[in-house]
C-alpha cells in the first residue's frame, strides 16, 4: 500500500460518509459538492506522498494549488494541514521532532497556503496574522492561534487529539463498518469539543450548543435516528451555517492514521450492520 492511496482513501471515506451537517454522498452545499471533495483528495494524494522532498510547508502550499486545479472552493485546507505531517510519519515521537524542526521558512509556506486557499471566518489576530509575513517557527506560529482552533492545537501537541481521541473513537466502531465508525466518531468529537470552524464563523456560544446537542444524541441510542435527524437539520439551517468542518478534517486524519498503521485497509467494509442501525448503541 502507498501513502497516496491511503490519503485518497481517507479523504473519500470522510467525504462520502453520512455525517451530520457536512457534505456527504446524500448532501451537497450550494458552493461545493461531494464530488469536489473526492476530486480534491485525488489531487492532493500524489503531492503529499512527496512531502519528504518538498518539506511540510511547501507540500501544503503545492497541495492547495493542486486542489485549485479540480475545485474552485476551499475544500481541504484543514485536511492538508493535518495530513501533510502525518504523510511524513505516524510515529508520534518522530512527528514531534518533525514539527519542532519546522522553521520560519516552513511558517512562510504555510501562511502562503492559507492565503491562497482563502478559508472563511479567519478574522484577525494581534500577532503573526496571516496577512503578514511570519517571523516565528511553525509550532510557535500555531500556538498563537485562538485556543479553540483544534487544527493549530495539533501542531502544538504533536497531534495529541488525533492519536488519543479521534483514532480510538473510530476504532471503537470499526466492526460496524467505515461509515458507522465515522458517524460515531463525529458525534463523540462534537460532544467533547463542539467545532472550531463553527466557533470561528458563529461564535463560541454556538459551538457550545453544538457540543450540548451532540451529547444529547449520544446519550439516547433508543431515539436514533430521530434525534440525529433533528440535530442534522439544525446544523444545516441558514444555508449550512453550522458546518462542523474542523471535525470532518480531524476524522480524515484519524482514518489516515489507521490506514498507515495497517489497522484497516481500503477494502475494509463500508457498512457491516443494517443501514438504519444505530452506530451509537
Amino acid at each position: 500500500m502507498s501513502v497516496a492511496l491511503w490519503i485518497q482513501t481517507a479523504c473519500a471515506w470522510e467525504a462520502l460518509a453520512d455525517k451530520v451537517g457536512n457534505v456527504s454522498r446524500h448532501y451537497d452545499f450550494e458552493d461545493v459538492t461531494v464530488v469536489d471533495f473526492v476530486l480534491s483528495g485525488a489531487a492532493i494524494a500524489p503531492v503529499l506522498a512527496e512531502v519528504r522532498s518538498y518539506g511540510v510547508g511547501r507540500a501544503v502550499c503545492e497541495a492547495v494549488r493542486a486542489t485549485r486545479q479540480v475545485c474552485a472552493s476551499n475544500t481541504n485546507l484543514g485536511i492538508l494541514l493535518l495530513l501533510t505531517p502525518l504523510a511524513w510519519t505516524v510515529d508520534r515521537h518522530s512527528l514531534a521532532r518533525l514539527l519542532q524542526a519546522c522553521d520560519v521558512a516552513e511558517s512562510r509556506w504555510i501562511v502562503q497556503a492559507i492565503r491562497e486557499a482563502k478559508p472563511g471566518g479567519l478574522g484577525q489576530v494581534d500577532a503573526q496574522d496571516v496577512r503578514e509575513e511570519p517571523t516565528v517557527p511553525l509550532v510557535e506560529l500555531m500556538r498563537l492561534a485562538p485556543s479553540h482552533d483544534r487544527i493549530a492545537r495539533q501542531y502544538a501537541t504533536a497531534f495529541a487529539e488525533v492519536f488519543e481521541e479521534v483514532v480510538p473513537d473510530l476504532r471503537e466502531r470499526l466492526d460496524h463498518g467505515i461509515e458507522p465508525a465515522v458517524q460515531y466518531a463525529q458525534l463523540r468529537q462534537l460532544a467533547r469539543h463542539g467545532d472550531s470552524l463553527i466557533a470561528r464563523k458563529r461564535g463560541l456560544a454556538e459551538s457550545e450548543e453544538v457540543r450540548r446537542r451532540a451529547a444529547e444524541v449520544l446519550g439516547d441510542p433508543e431515539a436514533w435516528p430521530g434525534r440525529r435527524a433533528e440535530f442534522d437539520a439544525w446544523l444545516r439551517a441558514e444555508g449550512h451555517a453550522r458546518n462542523p468542518g474542523t471535525t470532518a478534517d480531524l476524522l480524515a486524519a484519524g482514518l489516515y492514521v489507521l490506514l498507515a498503521r495497517g489497522e484497516i485497509t481500503p477494502a475494509h467494509p463500508w457498512r457491516g450492520v443494517p443501514k438504519n442501525a444505530s452506530p451509537i448503541g
